[in-house]
């Protein structure tokens, strides 16, 4: 099922992995303290899915997740019963004019 109650928090994310391409925050905490800055308490079961990419699609981050075994295990998992997706798209073109799409599937159990 789509969480839309922690869509905010999968943006947020996207913004970060410009920064700082990692499951870690920028400032250094897990990434899942995006959830308890924003009001939200601790899910029983979580998950997050990053990637990142120029001027490619959700179609193509998603055959890249289901090739990479630890990514397909998060998005099969039946542990997880809600995911929030969300591409952050970064408007300021590279060197080689290309746009920079930051891509986030947090899973929620």
């Amino acid at each position: 099922v789509f969480n839309y109650m922690y869509y905010d928090c999968a943006y947020i994310r996207g913004q970060e992995i410009k920064e700082y391409y990692s499951h870690t925050r920028p400032n250094g905490k897990d990434w899942l303290t995006v959830l308890f800055d924003n009001g939200f308490s601790h899910p029983k079961f979580a998950g997050e899915n990053i990637q990142s990419g120029a001027n490619f699609d959700g179609y193509w981050a998603n055959y890249l997740f289901m090739q990479s075994p630890g990514h397909k295990a998060n998005m099969l998992d039946k542990d997880y019963t809600s995911v929030s997706l969300r591409i952050y798209i970064d408007e300021t073109p590279d060197e080689f004019g290309q746009h920079h799409y930051y891509f986030v599937e947090n899973f929620y159990g």
